[in-house]
């Protein structure tokens, strides 16, 4: 249970535990009091959702699928509701902090019903950086029609460790692998291993661009030292817009991801994870 104060403020909050959820009303405030109705309102949800998890133990994978797969409904519902609630009171201050639970692809239509009340709101901290997440997601989205084997690889230009620029278009005639990746993403790590590997076997013909993303240089340039990766390697600046960020460019929307491009400069495939495709699809392309 969440309970909202600003300076000089006094909440009261009465209540039970009741199932797994805490059964309890706040008074105070008007904000404290319509969470408090909106809180009743979700309190199935929760306990049903509850119920779902605790059933799952020592049950069979399929069993626990179909129980997560109807944990999942329940959870859809909630995120309904809160929509809901939204669009009945969008001028509500607590509208806003309704926004920061629902689904990333609908923040920003929904952000655009809110009253200037809810949206100038003690919450408004918490929608800023929300609403910057929702457009580099609206921008990606829109990326991926781009992103797609056949079509151009777009040209970037990015400092290497060494403080030069480098721009894609200057290994035209190679194979490329763009390797998206970041020091604190475990499955990159994991998988450098194998990609040195790989690098090794075929690196007459192909050449591999390491882009760090959601890091400081310092991490990136230790985690480079630390790995000794042989390959290119560039730095993807986290504090730049998200149209000129090249993570967003190639749509890129989980870590690791990889990007095959052709001598001719076209995209060949797109991975995203650590998994056999990738270096499947490499082999059968460069052999």
């Amino acid at each position: 249970m969440k309970l909202f104060l600003d300076k000089g403020e006094q909440v009261k909050i009465e209540g039970r535990i009741d199932s797994t959820v805490f059964n309890c009303t706040l008074s105070g405030t008007r904000l404290n009091e319509d969470h408090s109705r909106h809180y009743q309102e979700l309190r199935s949800f929760w306990i049903e959702g509850q119920r779902l998890q605790d059933a799952m133990a020592g049950k069979s994978r399929a069993e626990q699928e179909a129980l997560y797969e109807r944990f999942r409904q329940v959870m859809a519902r909630r995120r309904a509701c809160e929509m809901d609630y939204i669009d009945a009171n969008p001028d509500n201050p607590l509208a806003g902090y309704c926004l920061t639970k629902i689904p990333i692809d609908s923040v920003l239509t929904y952000h655009e019903r809110l009253a200037d009340a809810a949206r100038n709101s003690i919450f408004r901290p918490l929608l800023e950086p929300l609403l910057a997440k929702a457009g580099k997601y609206r921008l990606i989205r829109l990326a991926e029609a781009k992103i797609v084997a056949g079509s151009p690889a777009p040209d970037f230009t990015l400092k290497t460790a060494d403080d030069k620029n480098f721009t894609l278009s200057s290994l035209r005639g190679k194979y490329v692998v763009l390797d998206f990746w970041g020091s604190w993403c475990g499955w990159c790590i994991k998988g450098i291993p194998k990609m040195k590997r790989y690098y090794d076997r075929y690196k007459s013909k192909l050449e591999i661009v390491g882009i760090d993303c959601n890091d400081t240089p310092e991490r990136w340039l230790a985690a480079v030292e630390e790995h000794r990766l042989p390959w290119i390697n560039v730095y993807n600046p986290k504090d730049v817009p998200a149209a000129e960020d090249i993570s967003v460019e190639y749509a890129v929307s989980g870590y690791p991801t990889k990007v095959i491009i052709g001598p001719d400069g076209l995209i060949i495939g797109k991975y995203a994870g650590e998994g056999p495709d990738f270096y499947e699809a490499l082999h059968k392309t460069i052999q």
